[in-house]
């Protein structure tokens, strides 16, 4: 269990990235079994290939991207690189770069992922060390709902949107509204927060769709919602 957490982030996140191998380790790893591995290190361990493919798709749909689109993307809270991985297979004209907290996992990362199309680093939501203006889309699976409040949730959400070109695109997912269950969150957030606002300085972002993930039919979904929007372009 991870002891040690940046200011902001609430006192759930070690479990998720607890008891890691070492990234030599899964570098040795068979390629016919790597996913399903990398799923059990994402805490998806019950998920077929075929299910958590499913689940990053039904995250990013209200997006509607092209497959041979062209686009560069980041992924906050990345883990160990199982969602990049996807997004990369499923878009092959894609590149991105990813962060998370956690050293080992990103090291772990580094290792899964095509160094020519995606950059992976340590790095904390709050204080993204990317220039403004740098990704056509910001994708949040998870991370958000781990910091310690919606203040935190505030600066993160400003930050997100800060290194979007105007345009861009966000997506983030398993957020605990303010009436359901948190379970693994710490913070909740209300989805008046997405239609009220986020549409203020500095934020500047447009509600694009929110969605109950019950409707995705595909268990760790039930009781959250995932919620993309867009930058908007000032005159």
């Amino acid at each position: 269990m991870l002891s040690n957490f940046f200011q902001g982030h609430g006192s759930k996140l070690g479990w998720f990235m607890s008891d890691l191998p070492a990234a030599q380790v899964v570098a040795r790893w068979p390629e016919s079994e790597l996913d399903k591995k990398l799923h059990g290190l994402s805490r998806w361990d019950n998920f077929s290939h075929s299910d958590f493919v499913n689940f990053n798709m039904a995250f990013i749909r209200p997006l509607d991207l092209s497959r041979d689109g062209s686009f560069h993307f980041l992924e906050v809270g990345m883990g160990v690189g199982a969602f990049s991985r996807e997004i990369l297979r499923a878009f092959p004209n894609a590149t991105g770069a990813g962060f998370d907290l956690v050293p080992q996992a990103i090291q772990i990362a580094k290792a899964v992922l095509p160094e020519n199309r995606m950059r992976v680093y340590t790095a904390d939501m709050l204080h993204i060390p990317e220039p403004a203006a740098s990704f056509d889309l910001v994708l949040v699976p998870g991370a958000l709902c781990y910091l310690a409040s919606m203040h935190f949730v505030k600066q993160a959400v400003a930050e997100f949107a800060r290194v979007l070109v105007p345009g861009g695109r966000l997506c983030i997912n398993l957020l605990a509204s303010d009436t359901s269950p948190t379970g693994s969150c710490v913070v909740r957030v209300p989805k008046s927060f997405w239609q009220r606002e986020v549409g203020a300085c500095p934020i500047l972002l447009a509600l694009i769709s929110i969605e109950d993930m019950a409707s995705w039919h595909l268990e760790h979904a039930l009781g959250r919602y995932s919620v993309c929007l867009r930058k908007l372009v000032l005159e």
